[in-house]
């Protein structure tokens, strides 16, 4: 339709079409037509939950909303729902979901202004400090599609830009991982099921010379694994393991 929406299509276990045409995920607005980009899904036996970043149109911010999928392609929350809803010049993109048999985990990069704990007499808030970069937070979404952390989940708040992030879950925590501006590096962060962040200075998944981007994780029911491009020897994908 000339404008950057959402679109899927179901497959069969055995790699069949299951719709003979592509499913609509997102939907034109007639007055204003935000750029929907990098989406993500994961199911929950049930439905699939699918988010994905919107900028408006003018791009002065981009948002993360979600909708899900019933199996038979039926979109149930077809206007969509915020998982976060950006300020202006707050850009929030490349999400990534996974589901913990109880609920989904969206997680995203963004660069609002750092949080700041209230004043002491609890009537006023330390205005925010500008942000420190692109930092990387979270949000549990309920299987009814309800939203659990309305203030977002801070993963990681380090120096310089955290982007790309990806994850996995091995039946008691998530494993999130990112790329790194600190050195160019891969990190990660343990997220436990109550949205307990359990490494809060990240892990080292690789600081090897040169640059690593794009990280990808799995679990193979004993171990993590993680893959990401590699620029120590010319450009390779390397892996490593993270129990």
């Amino acid at each position: 339709d000339g404008n950057k929406n959402v679109y899927g299509m179901r497959l069969s276990k055995d790699g069949a079409r299951l719709d003979a045409s592509d499913l609509a995920i997102t939907a034109t607005s007639p007055t204003n037509n935000p750029v929907k980009n990098s989406p993500a899904a994961a199911s929950d036996g049930a439905n699939f939950l699918i988010a994905w970043s919107e900028c408006g149109a003018n791009t002065s911010s981009c948002d993360i909303l979600a909708t899900r999928l019933a199996q038979d392609g039926t979109q149930i929350e077809p206007k969509g729902f915020p998982i976060y809803k950006s300020d202006t010049g707050v850009y929030a993109y490349s999400p990534a979901v996974a589901y913990d048999g109880t609920n989904f985990l969206v997680v995203w990069s963004d660069n609002r202004p750092n949080r700041q704990p209230e004043a002491a007499d609890g009537d006023s808030e330390i205005p925010p400090q500008p942000a420190t970069g692109f930092d990387i937070y979270g949000a549990r979404v309920g299987k009814n599609g309800v939203l659990l952390d309305d203030d977002s989940l801070l993963i990681s708040k380090a120096q310089g830009d955290q982007h790309l992030p990806a994850m996995a879950f091995d039946g008691t925590n998530y494993l999130i991982v990112w790329q790194d501006s600190r050195a160019e590096d891969v990190y990660g962060a343990r997220l436990g099921k109550d949205g307990t962040l359990l490494d809060p200075e990240g892990i080292v998944i690789t600081n090897a010379a040169g640059a690593q981007s794009g990280p990808r994780v799995a679990f193979d029911m004993t171990n993590f694994v993680v893959v990401w491009t590699d620029s120590r020897n010319g450009y390779a994908v390397y892996t490593t393991r993270v129990s």
